[in-house]
């Protein structure tokens, strides 16, 4: 490559190209695959032990139901698990057999897929296929390589992978030819495991994101907001809706910027507001569509405006402390529980030392009781079919008692209620009755004040 000028930088001469280099995941490898012949076997067996390493949070089981409140934060660790994994494999050059190719007797006509980015849409037979392809018709130096690489990643992830996911994936993976196993087929089996790719979870994806409000968050963190959604946006991009096309809306913009408009900080969303109203007006006066800006953009811009009002102290939203996350922001108000110490913390923020098993077992078990939960037994139970047919009433320890749905308990009926009703209707079935006998007046305010006393005492048991 030829040059005709050069820089200074740092007091070294940098000569500039005059045109410009082609840059690669394989280019920026840290250990070159072409390298590796340069190595005795002691040294070489030590790369693999490095390039092998467990190197990032282990994959594991993972509760991505369709219907599943915690879809986005789930969707987001998951994708930032595969771009992990990626990064670690492209460091040793091992990367190269997750480009899944589709042969064809027409060298010109191969096809090639990224299974890092589309893991959704390739099929496990076109995995296996490609496998098989890099392992039996290709020539060395290559093959050697492609040969190592399968391993390589394989082993990489077996050391990255939790024992039962482990186990689930090999059922289906040690069916599979040798000749058609390796990293890429063992990747696309686990992450089928974890994920749903059917059109219902991606509407469902769809809708969640749609549904976010920034003002539900601790601080009203709006790069929080904008990491789950370009972690939903990357998960979506590999996804198909029911006509074959890209699971992403064509509005998925405009949702955006609504999205966006759902702060406590005027300034922040007057920004967003604005650019609606102008890009309609716009449309309107001009009778065409202006172009939107992309996803990307607006998430970096939303970011940049986030740090600028909060770097200068005018981001108020920071006061909000809801013990409420979007994530279960349409399942009621609940405080964080660290998985790990039990500590009121994000898992991801624990300062104490990682136990996995640990965190199995409590994730487990938190799980099982959100099945159980409204199933308790006894008299405390909820009403039962019948009792709702008769406004949801319940004689308990001989007291009549009716189910308050608000506060999810039984509560004693209202004495002073009951006989006002009673007093109704027997104005109703006498139009001439007299009045009150001052009396009788006294002995009801007497009685009342006693039920209202043996109300505040039952109350005081729920408090």
């Amino acid at each position: 490559m030829s040059t005709s000028n050069q820089v200074k930088i740092g007091g070294v001469d940098i000569p500039i190209a005059t045109t410009k280099r082609v840059v690669n995941e394989t280019t920026t490898a840290f250990y070159k695959k072409t390298d590796r012949d340069n190595l005795d076997t002691n040294k070489l067996n030590e790369l693999f032990m490095k390039a092998v390493a467990s190197q990032q949070k282990k994959y594991d089981f993972i509760d991505l139901k369709i219907n599943d409140p915690d879809m986005l934060k789930d969707t987001y660790n998951l994708e930032m698990a595969i771009e992990t994994t990626r990064i670690n494999n492209s460091r040793f050059d091992m990367h190269d057999v997750f480009m899944i190719v589709e042969p064809d007797n027409d060298p010109t006509k191969f096809k090639v897929h990224d299974l890092y980015k589309n893991h959704a849409t390739l099929t496990e037979a076109q995995v296996a296929k490609s496998n098989e392809w890099y392992l039996t018709m290709t020539e060395d130096p290559n093959n050697k390589w492609f040969q190592q690489n399968m391993s390589l990643t394989y082993e990489y992830l077996i050391n990255n992978v939790e024992d039962s996911l482990q186990s689930k994936v090999k059922e289906t993976y040690l069916k599979y030819p040798v000749e058609q196993k390796g990293g890429p087929l063992f990747f696309k089996i686990m992450i089928d495991i974890l994920q749903n790719n059917s059109s219902e979870a991606a509407k469902y994806l769809i809708s969640t994101v749609k549904d976010i409000k920034i003002s539900n968050y601790d601080g009203e963190n709006v790069e929080q907001v904008v990491s789950l959604i370009r972690g939903a946006t990357s998960r979506l991009e590999n996804l198909l809706d029911d006509k074959g096309k890209t699971a992403i809306p064509e509005d998925f913009v405009d949702d955006l910027i609504d999205i966006l408009q759902t702060t406590s900080v005027s300034e922040f969303n007057e920004l967003f507001s604005h650019y609606s109203r102008s890009t309609k007006l716009t449309n309107f006066i001009s009778g065409t569509k202006v172009q939107k800006p992309s996803i990307s953009n607006i998430l970096k811009f939303a970011e940049e405006q986030y740090r600028i009002l909060y770097s200068s102290g005018k981001w108020t939203g920071v006061q909000t402390k809801l013990g409420e996350t979007a994530f279960t922001a349409n399942t009621g108000r609940a405080k964080y529980k660290c998985f790990n110490c039990g500590g009121e913390h994000r898992l991801e923020d624990c300062p104490v030392k990682r136990n996995d098993e640990r965190i199995k077992a409590n994730r487990k078990l938190f799980y099982d009781n959100k099945t159980k939960k409204s199933k308790s037994k006894g008299k405390w139970a909820r009403p039962t079919k019948e009792e709702q047919k008769n406004r949801s009433r319940r004689v308990i320890d001989g007291k009549d008692h009716y189910y308050h749905y608000k506060d999810r308990r039984w509560k004693p009926v209202d004495v002073a209620v009951s006989e006002k009703a009673n007093v109704v209707q027997a104005k109703d079935k006498d139009q001439s009755s007299s009045e009150t006998n001052p009396l009788d007046e006294a002995n009801r305010n007497k009685k009342l004040e006693e039920t209202f006393s043996s109300l505040k005492g039952l109350l005081s048991q729920f408090e």
